[in-house]
């Protein structure tokens, strides 16, 4: 240790010797430092990659320096066994150790220097500098742990090479893992390690041979040419020292391929409890979301259904005699109503469009004749405000197309009624054009209070209006405008609007089209009746659960003449019939408690049982069925005759006439003609209810149709869902004769397809459901619309 290094300043005082080296060790000693350094390395990554405070990093970190320190401290040793001189060569424990200890001191700090957080580059090239540093201490403290009769001298410039090799590559291995790596996904990271490794590797054989080639054994006496025996105590110590690195290495991938395993068991069992809980949170959105389709199908029926109770009575009340102060009382009451009535509709709609479940109809129409009727029904309100309503149709619009006529009717009405609300003078302008071949444009203009470029920004967003005072000025709920974008979208339009403060609003959308299916002119349907009508004299009873089906089938028997009883099931009728001697009975087929078969068994059972009494009443069968065998079925159960539902007047005469006596014929004039307005109802069914007992009586009975067929709308839907096919036959059968009854054709064609498929045992179509509850939203909105009609005798 006298003599640390010793430079060659002259000529050499001596005899050179001559080594020469073992091909086999010089590789290894190359495969020991690029192993060691990746392990160094990859030890050092995962501090890098955790808290660098944790127990666990420092223990990483430790790991790493161990393993630079013990792969360039075997690098070098296995290299010096490869070193052949002629002379014996022995090595000091203590200062063999010595370097030992620096290699592993000085590797932990450079370690330690480039896994704290971000990597500038002053800490990375310190860390390199220092990684440099380690092997280049060690390699020429181990160099004077040797003891032989011979002095080491170096070339300055070899020497200073030496070291300049080892501190450039060292910077580029801790530049290419924690530089570049730590910027790249999990593969190139192993690459860029593996690579680091193999430029480490070169640091530190680099750096030993170049200083190597840069010393020269000098001998003061000459010597042979024979090679000495290896030291076998460095022979041991190396052999022991790559073993515990080879060791070490494997008992440290050991524990962390176990910890890994753990760790990826743990994410195992929490992915799956992750997934677990995300089916759970979707089956939980998605039954929150029937229950909220089905709790807004609900609100629809329920809240409507009462309020059309009030506008159908108010209307009742309003043809009867009042005086002046009732009847001003009456068309409050009505108005309030429908106020509400369209509030409601707003929030439902919004509602629906939200949840996604608006269903879009494509139906041939004209929409001359549609902006026409729309016009003509609300020219009445403009005008009681002084105002001028306007109607323009370009003569490039066709006469027919094919779209929604129902939502481009509400998205008109809802543009129209906000200018005649919001307009005091002057004129409301509706105009239609042709923007494209299969585009039209409708424009509404008016001369009202007009809207701020402040308060535009936020008009189509909901429960919003022009401002605070607008609501409390003009009320409304402030969705009318965001349902109409929202339609005009999803018919594939667009909407916007043009506005100036106190001049007047221009609202205006597209609405893209299809050709019509087929070209039809519009035509008249006339109802005819024979000149005259017959009367009959007898007391019947009406055995029908439904109530729609009842009012009518009781005011046609009161209009022929006949003292009507009901009864609303099947033991009441079976009472009915105990109680009290009718000359016939309409026997409703389905019926809860008891349906009419077995009424009808009960009823001849009693008949037969009855002493010395031989009169069997005529029961007459009323069924929605009109599949084969239904009329076998109802005279085999012991009924006199079939009526099929729903029946006309002319009809049910005609059963009449077989079983009761007639009493006089009155002349009766021919029904007016009726327009097929809508597809949605049939108008001349309507209007034979109508002729029947004049338009309260068709109130009356749109009012009980709306009251009692929401409950089996759901009564359907919950049969389909639950696969209850005696449910769903018995619903589907019950909403089929009162929809025949008002014309609902669509309607009743779907319940006559449902209570087939449940006949048979059969599925239905999976939009089955759908379709009913779109079908069944179109009928009710219709029968709403003829609600709020003013009463008017039929001509």
């Amino acid at each position: 240790m006298k003599d640390f290094i010793v430079f060659l300043d002259g000529p050499i005082q001596g005899a050179s010797l001559v080594a020469a080296y073992n091909p086999g060790l010089v590789f290894l000693s190359y495969v020991v430092a690029s192993f060691a350094a990746y392990t160094a390395l990859d030890f050092a990554g995962r501090v890098r990659d955790s808290d660098v405070h944790t127990s666990r990093a420092k223990s990483w970190l430790a790991g790493g320096a161990c393993a630079m320190g013990i792969g360039i401290w075997g690098m070098h040793f296995i290299a010096m066994l490869a070193y052949r001189l002629p002379i014996p060569v022995s090595y000091d424990l203590f200062t063999t150790l010595l370097s030992l200890t620096v290699a592993i001191l000085l590797s932990g700090f450079a370690l330690a220097l480039v896994t704290r957080g971000i990597l500038p580059w002053h800490r990375l090239l310190a860390g390199g500098v220092a990684m440099g540093l380690g092997v280049v201490t060690m390699h020429y403290t181990g160099m004077a742990a040797m003891r032989m009769e011979a002095v080491m001298v170096y070339e300055r410039g070899l020497f200073a090479l030496s070291v300049l090799n080892a501190i450039f590559c060292s910077t580029v291995a801790l530049w290419l893992v924690f530089h570049l790596g730590a910027r790249s996904s999990l593969g190139p990271r192993v690459l860029y390690r593996v690579l680091a490794a193999l430029v480490m590797g070169v640091a530190i054989c680099g750096m030993h041979y170049t200083a190597m080639y840069a010393g020269t054994c000098v001998s003061p006496q000459p010597v042979g040419d024979a090679i000495a025996d290896l030291d076998p105590t460095l022979q041991g110590l190396v052999i022991g020292g790559v073993a515990f690195l080879f060791v070490s290495v494997m008992l440290a991938f050991s524990v962390e391929l176990k910890r890994q395993n753990e760790r990826l068991l743990k994410e195992i069992a929490e992915r799956r409890n992750a997934e677990q809980a995300l089916t759970e949170a979707k089956n939980a959105a998605e039954s929150a979301n029937r229950a909220k389709s089905q709790f807004l199908a609900n609100m629809s029926h329920e809240i409507r259904t009462p309020m059309n109770g009030v506008i159908g009575m108010t209307n009742l009340l309003l043809g009867t005699q009042l005086d002046d102060k009732q009847r001003e009382f009456a068309h409050t009451i009505k108005s309030s109503a429908r106020n509400l009535l369209t509030i409601i509709n707003d929030i439902l709609d919004f509602s629906k469009i939200e949840a996604g479940k608006v269903d879009l109809e494509q139906l041939d129409f004209s929409p001359h004749e549609l902006v026409e009727e729309l016009a003509a029904l609300l020219a009445s309100r403009a005008q009681a405000k002084g105002l001028r309503l306007e109607s323009l149709i370009a003569t490039d619009v066709p006469a027919r197309v094919r779209g929604d006529p129902t939502r481009l009717r509400q998205i008109l009405t809802n543009l129209i009624g906000n200018a005649i609300k919001f307009s005091h003078i002057g004129a409301i302008s509706v105009e239609v054009a042709r923007e494209a071949d299969a585009v039209l444009r409708f424009t509404v203009t008016d001369t009202g209070v007009g809207i701020t470029e402040e308060h535009r920004a936020r008009l189509f967003q909901p429960f919003s209006q022009a401002d605070g005072s607008t609501t409390r000025k003009y009320g409304g709920t402030g969705l009318g405008l965001v349902i109409a974008k929202d339609l005009v979208r999803l018919m594939g339009g667009t909407m916007d609007v043009h506005s100036v403060a106190g001049e007047g609003s221009t609202f205006w959308f597209t609405f893209p089209f299809q050709p019509p299916s087929k070209e039809r002119p519009r035509t008249i349907a006339k109802v005819h009746t024979s000149a005259e009508t017959s009367k009959f004299s007898g007391r019947v009873l009406v055995a029908e659960d439904h109530a729609v089906n009842r009012v009518l089938a009781v005011a046609m028997l009161n209009s022929l003449g006949l003292e009507v009883d009901v009864a609303t099931d099947g033991l009441e009728a079976v009472a009915a019939h105990a109680a009290a001697s009718f000359d016939l009975i309409l026997m409703d087929c389905q019926m809860p408690e008891m349906d009419g078969f077995e009424v009808t068994g009960e009823i001849r059972r009693r008949e037969a049982a009855a002493a010395g009494s031989s009169r069997r009443v005529p029961i007459v069968a009323l069924t929605a069925n009109a599949m084969i065998g239904d009329r076998e079925r109802c005279l085999a159960a012991g009924m006199d005759d079939y009526l099929s539902k729903p029946f006309e007047e002319n009809e049910l005469r005609s059963v009449l006439a077989r079983w009761l006596k007639s009493t006089q014929s009155v002349p009766s004039a021919n029904a007016p003609a009726v327009d097929p307005l809508t597809p949605t109802l049939d108008a001349r069914r309507l209007e034979k209810i109508r002729k029947i007992s004049g338009p309260g009586l068709l109130h009356e009975v749109i009012t009980l149709f709306l009251a009692d067929s929401p409950g089996l709308v759901r009564q359907v839907i919950d049969g389909l869902s639950r696969e209850d096919l005696p449910g769903r036959r018995r619903a589907a059968h019950a909403l089929k004769s009162s929809g025949a009854n008002l014309g609902a054709v669509r309607l009743v064609k779907l319940c006559e397809e449902i209570e087939l498929s449940a006949r048979n045992g059969a599925s239905v179509r999976a939009s089955m459901q759908s379709e009913l509850e779109a079908e069944y939203e179109l009928v009710a909105r219709a029968l709403e619309e003829l609600m709020q009609a003013p009463l008017t005798e039929a001509p």
